[in-house]
């Protein structure tokens, strides 16, 4: 019985106990945010075209991080119960003049795209424009102030039952 005990704690110390760790991602974040945090990868776009042979790397002023987990919530929506598969964050180097920055969550499930659109239509109370082909559906909302503009898009795929959150900000 004592082996059984101390194996049960031994086996939940190796394990962990399931606890995920938490997360926001906020307009206040900077660089240092993403690149010193374990969660999120730094990646490079590459791109090839038909008659290349070999990918390049887009030498541009974006700085992308990805992540697999589920952010508590993005831009202040709420996020942490719906089904996420992961994001990916593209940034603006700091020296640009001109800054945007772009979210994207991949999601699963029709019924956490019903929660994600129920927040948004909460939020923007008009300025959405709402699209649907079969059971497949787009929401597109913008909400734009003298500084910025802001751009929300959620997109849900019947045939594979996924979707998509896009989140974009372009400051003036």
């Amino acid at each position: 019985m004592k082996r059984i005990i101390i194996g049960v704690i031994l086996s939940a110390c190796l394990v962990g106990f399931g606890e995920k760790p938490k997360f926001s991602i906020s307009k206040e974040d900077t660089i240092q945010t993403y690149a010193n945090n374990p969660l999120f990868k730094s990646v490079v776009r590459k791109i090839k075209s038909a008659s290349d042979s070999d990918f390049r790397t887009l030498s541009g002023r974006r700085l992308i991080y990805q992540f697999t987990g589920v952010p508590e919530s993005v831009y202040g929506i709420k996020t942490n119960d719906l089904d996420v598969l992961g994001g990916t964050i593209y940034l603006k180097d700091p020296s640009d003049t001109k800054k945007s920055t772009e979210t994207i969550l991949a999601i699963r499930g029709k019924e956490s795209f019903t929660k994600l659109e129920d927040r948004i239509s909460k939020l923007v109370s008009s300025g959405c424009q709402v699209s649907e082909i079969g059971e497949s559906r787009e929401t597109i909302c913008s909400i734009e102030n003298d500084q910025e503009a802001t751009f929300l898009v959620v997109k849900y795929e019947s045939f594979t039952d996924t979707m998509s959150f896009k989140y974009s900000i372009y400051e003036e």
